[in-house]
């Protein structure tokens, strides 16, 4: 743990995770600790419990399942990307070039045709996401 929390080569929020641990193993409250990381006391809170449920060093890591799971499917995402890699003009289109609020309007606008209803609600930033995935 030690190793850990004097590391200048791994992820910040892991080495800020060992340093609270070590901290509060040695007597500092949460508020200090809090303090010296310039973290709130719930982000510390949070660090602790987990240290006390899973153990020390699954408290360093991220818990699995964070966040809201995808609502695209797979088929979809390539859908997308197949799309954005067309000039618009050889879909019909004006535009020489996507952007991604237009690339999210077509998608909409033909995803059902093509079978992929997942997208029918598709924004410009789930079109980016998607995007930024592949490179």
């Amino acid at each position: 743990m030690e190793a850990v929390a004097g590391s200048t080569e791994l992820p910040k929020k892991k080495v800020d995770r060992a340093v609270m641990l070590l901290d509060y193993t040695e007597g500092y409250s949460i508020s200090s600790i809090a303090r010296k990381l310039l973290a709130n006391r719930p982000k510390v809170e949070r660090c602790i419990d987990k240290a006390l449920r899973y153990g020390p060093l699954p408290a360093l890591e991220d818990l699995p399942g964070k966040g809201r799971p995808s609502m695209t499917d797979p088929e979809a995402k390539a859908w997308i990307i197949r799309i954005y890699s067309l000039c618009p003009k050889d879909l019909g289109l004006a535009k020489a070039a996507w952007t991604l609020t237009e690339l999210a309007e077509y998608a909409r606008d033909n995803c059902k045709r093509f079978g992929h209803n997942c997208l029918e609600k598709v924004s410009r930033s789930t079109i980016y996401r998607i995007l930024s995935n592949t490179k």
